[in-house]
């Protein structure tokens, strides 16, 4: 019964068990249903599993949308930790010079800018007509610091809500540079998310000023 594995799969996920990951894989590259695979993709991909990379690249040319798409998911939950080999990182670039319309998730938009040659050759993801795609691109400028790149691209709320997330930080010294671009994202009070955005831009000039 698919959902029985399914499940399976999920407690064990939750126990921690040994050499779970591994596990996995094999019992999925045996497995035909594609409820079952997917469910499988979605939790490899709730972690970092570098095991896990060779079964999710074959799976990011599926035929199937939301495979391909939880299988960016797995290879981008290693790429973020910066764990993913030379080997993987090209054949997911070739992957997406092929078709550059399969780059259509957070977690495609996320793969494309962390392996692109240069920071900025992905730039345009930042004004993709779909939110989700502009916030993985934007999440990962943020992951490789780039936070300047953030600023001046923040022409839409997505971009914005993300660059503000960049310039809080105070993982790193903070100053006056800090505050002049929050100045510059806040955001438009009168936007259809406005009372969220404002809000969490004041707690963020206050974590600024705080630690000034």
């Amino acid at each position: 019964d698919p959902g029985i594995r399914i499940r399976a799969a999920e407690v064990l996920d939750a126990m921690g068990a040994a050499d779970f990951a591994a596990t996995l894989v094999r019992s999925l590259e045996k497995e035909s249903d594609p409820k079952v695979i997917r469910a499988g993709l979605r939790v490899l991909g709730s972690r970092p599993r570098p095991e896990a990379i060779p079964f999710a690249l074959e799976r990011l040319r599926s035929p199937d949308g939301e495979t391909e798409r939880l299988a960016a998911g797995v290879i981008a939950s290693v790429a973020i930790e910066g764990a993913l080999d030379p080997e993987a990182r090209e054949q997911v670039r070739r992957r997406f010079a092929e078709d550059r319309g399969s780059i259509d998730s957070r977690d495609e938009a996320t793969l494309a800018v962390l392996l692109a040659d240069q920071p900025d050759q992905e730039i345009g993801l930042l004004d993709d007509p779909e939110e989700s795609v502009r916030r993985g691109a934007a999440e990962a400028y943020r992951t490789l610091g780039l936070r300047d790149l953030l600023l001046s691209m923040a022409r839409n709320p997505t971009v914005a809500r993300v660059a503000i997330q960049a310039w809080a930080t105070t993982d790193e010294p903070v100053g006056a540079q800090n505050v002049r671009a929050l100045l510059e994202l806040r955001p438009d009070p009168t936007g259809p998310e406005a009372e969220v955005d404002v809000a969490t831009w004041r707690s963020a000039m206050v974590r600024i000023l705080q630690a000034m």
